[in-house]
């Protein structure tokens, strides 16, 4: 017996390190992916078949039925193909050398990649590629080939690549040419699902691989542990029969001592053998001299000594800083007498510089005289990846609690088996509600039996289902999910589990829905917006084209708005436009649509066959409504519309072009002055296109020095002196000659060039009454200030460095405004008049009897005059109406302390009644017509 076992050691070893090895390991990792591999290509065709042939009964009608009877037999002699190569693989299976795994390897290879050519070919053959549908069931068909490759061939990441490319890339090339609209985009998808699957595919794998060669280290190294305790278990027999024959031999002959230690030595032998053979590390502490012996220290740790001075001195430095309290603890209770056995998990710094986990079991074997322990024996593994596939599981378990989806797991007959926190905040359910009841026991609607059933079958047939739900809490209320529930398998392919998760859509919804409305509505007035009224504009004009009927396309600016949105703020312009919205929904309750289109644009749809006299009506009321003053905080303000309107069809028939007639109608309304109601008509479009150019050459007739200062006397009746003039000004065209300022000063105001304009005129206007002030002849010029002007914010120090300029006296600079102009913003009004009034000059309000001013306003304003506006004057011989006007304004004018002025004066019979009514100064062309500043001077020299 002990001569066979001395013999059978070195096969051991032997069948030990060929089991270990590295091409032993990869040949039957070879084996089993083939194996699998065969497996999943069977189940891939059954896939494929049902899903193809769903396909092809949903699409019948579409596709080339001509050709599936033979795509069907070629994919059905791929099948039988496939199938004669897993046949021949399996006979020769017993065959583990490396080549011919190599060689089975790549015969399933080039097999799967005809099987995805063969793929990729009925579908560019089948497939017409011309409707939703039939790009949906090509996508629908590609998704399946790519996740049932990705998960049957995970295995083995080549057989997954030599399927996927060659089913997937023809196909979407073929889309990506195709000039069907759109198609490019599926293509687009098909790649980048290739890019995900093709990532999850790589990561199973990597996973698949590391399970099998776990799986046949762990068998191999159980094989040898079970060998290897038989023969430790022989071992100690023999060591029985052994010790009992030296008794006998001690006792009967000294001659049979040699052959007894000659037999220990050889059962010391083997059991040093058994250690080997099971990969442990033994140790061997003496404690009182301080030595300990390490078996295979180089192979657990790389480092080259066997033989440590003391267990402190040199392993205890190895030992992480962390680890080495408890694992001294766990000695000191041993010796203690506080522990059967000393065991200990810590870890080790590996030579190569990483750390290294390991399990020490161990006990005292010897005690000295004093009781103490002398020798200590035990052994020591590498746990490393243990470790690592405790501290993933932790992980998955903290993820699996922590995370913001809710997560559920299913046994095979679809009962809860495991929920996390998430499930039970988002459901109000706890473990005790939900564990081992079924997933159908909590839904929302007793009517959707059949959609549970729909569900399990996806979840039997093709291992997950994705889609929409309507589930209920625990307190009753509904609510919409998103969930996707995924299928466990065993090796053998059959369902263990079910892994949901689902997300609650509720904000989704509400975000989906706001930003619909945010689409369409504008936020601010609630009315449509300009993308909602174009789609409403699109639907009045195809309904009107069907039914033969016309409707008016109205489109409304506020004039004045601007100026108050940056004078007042923001807030105050929102308010302003929901106050607008509210009276337009008012007084046009009837229209078909009423939209804001931008900052301060609107526009209505009328439709029925309007009439343009319901229309002006519907114009004027409008006008009279938007007008009306508003009180927004401590403001009142006043602004006006201007409307412009187009029909359909006689006008225009498409879109755009009503929506540029119904602008054009709406700049001319502005151009006349806002507040009013123009139709579109075809001279319109010329116009703009004139003022557009009469834009352009004014922009440079002020680099140009075209502009000119003109100069209209003011003459006192008191004395019948001219002491004033009204500084107007006049472009000189080198082409149209002399422009009078109703042509371009409209232009100039709505392209932000009245305030060059304005400066000019000032500058002009104080260097001429300088000139005169030099001659001897003290005359104050009024100039125009504009609405863009009164709102700057540097107007003050403009007017203070013109005068510092030009030296002129404060008290020769006189400044007019327009009623409406001071009525726009009171308080902010008041306050630059003060200011420049601070500064010496004077201020009259021009057109005076046209706005809404009151008297509450008038005397607040710190004004020097009024000017009566032509208006009234003109028809002052003619009128009653217009002579009481006049006669009220100089009176009220003289109650509060004010000049008057009238202008337009243009009879000898105006001049009288005016004389006749005490009214002060007087301007019109009766007097002088505007004069070029060399003409106003000879003018005054023919009066001296």
């Amino acid at each position: 017996m002990q001569e066979h076992n001395l013999l059978s050691t070195p096969q051991i070893t032997h069948d030990r390190q060929a089991k270990l090895s590295y091409s032993w390991l990869n040949a039957r990792i070879s084996t089993e992916q083939l194996k699998l591999l065969h497996q999943g290509s069977l189940r891939m065709i059954i896939i494929l078949g049902i899903s193809l042939s769903g396909v092809i009964l949903l699409l019948w009608n579409s596709i080339n039925t001509s050709l599936v009877l033979p795509i069907a037999a070629w994919l059905a002699t791929l099948g039988l193909l496939r199938q004669a190569l897993a046949s021949g693989f399996l006979r020769e299976a017993q065959d583990t050398k490396q080549d011919g795994h190599q060689k089975w390897l790549l015969y399933f290879c080039m097999s799967t990649s005809l099987s995805g050519a063969s793929f990729a070919a009925a579908i560019l053959l089948l497939m017409p590629f011309s409707t939703f549908m039939d790009l949906a069931a090509t996508q629908l068909l590609l998704t399946i080939a790519l996740l049932s490759s990705a998960v049957l061939f995970s295995c083995y990441l080549p057989a997954f690549i030599c399927f996927s490319l060659p089913s997937l890339l023809p196909v979407s090339l073929a889309l990506w040419m195709n000039p069907v609209p759109q198609t490019d985009i599926w293509a687009f998808i098909q790649v980048i699902l290739l890019g995900v699957v093709l990532y999850c595919a790589l990561y199973a794998h990597r996973f698949s691989i590391k399970s099998l060669e776990r799986r046949f280290r762990n068998q191999a190294l159980s094989d040898l542990l079970s060998d290897e305790n038989r023969k430790v278990r022989d071992t100690q027999k023999e060591l029985e029969e052994t010790h009992a024959g030296l008794e006998q031999m001690v006792t009967e002959r000294t001659r049979e001592l040699s052959e007894t230690t000659e037999a220990l030595k050889n059962s010391e032998h083997r059991l040093s053998q058994a250690l080997d053979a099971s990969r442990l590390g033994f140790w061997d502490w003496d404690m009182e001299n301080e030595q300990i012996y390490h078996s295979h220290f180089k192979e657990l740790f790389g480092y080259d000594t066997e033989k440590l001075s003391g267990f402190k001195g040199h392993l205890e430095p190895l030992i992480h800083t962390a680890d080495a309290p408890r694992v001294r603890k766990a000695i000191i209770a041993h010796l203690r007498h506080k522990s059967d056995q000393y065991r200990a998990r810590y870890r080790i710094l590996h030579a190569n510089g990483s750390w290294v986990w390991v399990e020490d079991s161990g006990q005292v074997v010897e005690w000295n005289d004093k009781g103490r322990a002398s020798r200590m024996l035990g052994t020591r593994r590498d746990i490393s990846l243990e470790m690592e596939h405790e501290r993933q599981t932790r992980l998955a378990l903290t993820l699996f609690q922590s995370t913001s989806e809710a997560i559920f797991v299913l046994n095979a007959r679809f009962r809860f088996v495991a929920i996390n926190k998430a499930f039970k905040e988002l459901t109000g359910y706890s473990n005790d509600d939900i564990i081992n009841k079924t997933i159908a026991d909590f839904q929302a609607d007793a009517g959707n039996e059949e959609l549970y059933n729909q569900i399990g079958s996806s979840l039997i047939e093709q291992g997950r289902y994705e889609g929409e739900l309507i589930e209920r809490r625990k307190d009753g209320d509904t609510y919409p999910i998103w969930i996707q529930i995924s299928s466990v398998r065993d090796q053998s392919g059959r369902i263990t589990h079910y892994v949901g998760l689902f997300r609650d859509l509720t904000e989704y919804k509400q975000t989906e829905e706001r930003l619909t409305y945010l689409a369409n509505y504008d936020p601010l007035t609630g009315l449509a917006n300009r993308n909602r009224f174009r789609e409403r504009l699109y639907e009045a004009i195809a309904y009107a084209d069907a039914k033969q009927q016309s409707f008016a396309l109205i489109t409304i600016d506020l004039d004045r708005f601007k100026q108050i949105n940056e004078s007042l703020g923001h807030e105050v312009g929102d308010d302003l436009l929901q106050q607008v919205s509210r009276r337009l929904m008012q007084h046009t309750s009837h229209a078909h649509s009423v939209a804001r289109l931008a900052a301060d644009e609107f526009s209505l749809i009328i439709d029925n066959n309007p009439s343009q006299k319901a229309i002006s009506a519907l114009g004027e009321t409008i006008v009279q409504a938007v007008s009306m003053p508003y009180r927004i905080n401590d403001h009142e303000l006043i602004i006006g519309a201007s409307i412009g309107v187009t029909l359909f069809p006689d006008n225009a028939r498409e879109l755009q072009t009503l929506i540029s007639q119904a602008d054009m109608a709406m700049a001319q309304a502005k151009y006349l002055g806002g507040n009013n109601l123009q139709f579109y008509n075809r001279n319109l479009q010329s116009a703009s296109k004139e003022r557009i150019a009469l834009e352009t050459s004014l922009r440079k007739a002020i680099c140009n020095g075209e502009l000119e200062t003109y100069y209209q006397p003011k003459m006192t009746l008191a004395g019948d002196t001219i002491t004033k003039a009204e500084a107007l000004v006049r472009w000189n065209h080198p082409e149209e000659g002399l422009i009078t300022p109703g042509r371009f000063i409209s232009i100039a105001e709505e392209s932000s060039l009245i305030n060059d304009i304005g400066e000019f005129v000032m500058r002009q206007a104080c260097q001429q009454a300088r000139t005169w002030l030099d001659q001897g002849c003290e005359i104050r010029v009024s100039v125009n200030l504009s609405v863009s002007q009164l709102r700057q914010t540097q107007l003050i120090e403009l007017i203070r460095t013109v005068l510092d300029e030009t030296h002129l006296p404060p008290h020769l600079l006189e400044l007019e405004l327009t009623e409406s102009l001071i009525m726009d913003d009171i308080e902010r009004t008041i306050e630059t008049l003060h200011a420049i009034r601070q500064l010496g000059v004077t201020i009259s309000i021009d057109d005076f009897g046209t706005g809404y001013s009151s008297l509450s306003y008038l005397k607040r304003f710190p004004v020097d005059a009024l000017k009566i506006d032509r208006s009234f004057i003109s028809s002052l011989d003619t009128s009653e109406d217009d002579s009481a006007i006049t006669r009220a304004i100089i009176a009220m004018a003289h109650s509060l302390d004010l000049k008057v002025v009238a202008e337009g004066v243009e009879k000898s019979s105006h001049l009288q009644f005016l004389r006749d009514n005490a009214c002060d100064e007087v301007q019109g062309y009766f007097i002088s017509k505007p004069l070029p500043a060399t003409e106003f001077s000879q003018f005054l020299a023919r009066r001296a």
